[in-house]
């Protein structure tokens, strides 16, 4: 895993965990969360949109970025994923 992504991944758990601890004093944390939740999902949406719109597919996997497979598919699927792909290009 990159550095980039340990840092990332370092500085969500600092905010969750301190966000949890704080959560019965400060009540607006969960307002927070759920805004964050919000944009999440409506960013997310937004480019799988988009993708589909620009491929003119919306079946299959190929239009998906990696990031998102890896949540979707364990290892051994994304192999086959990826072997799929690659015979669709050829």
């Amino acid at each position: 895993m990159s550095k980039a992504k340990w840092i990332a991944g370092g500085l969500f758990w600092i905010f969750f965990l301190v966000s949890l601890a704080l959560n019965a004093r400060y009540r607006w944390i969960n307002w927070i969360w759920s805004i964050a939740l919000w944009l999440g999902l409506l960013v997310t949406s937004i480019y799988f949109l988009a993708r589909a719109i620009h491929n003119r597919t919306l079946s299959g996997t190929v239009g998906f970025p990696r990031w998102f497979l890896r949540f979707a598919f364990d290892e051994d699927e994304m192999e086959e994923q990826d072997a799929q792909t690659d015979a669709r290009s050829r």
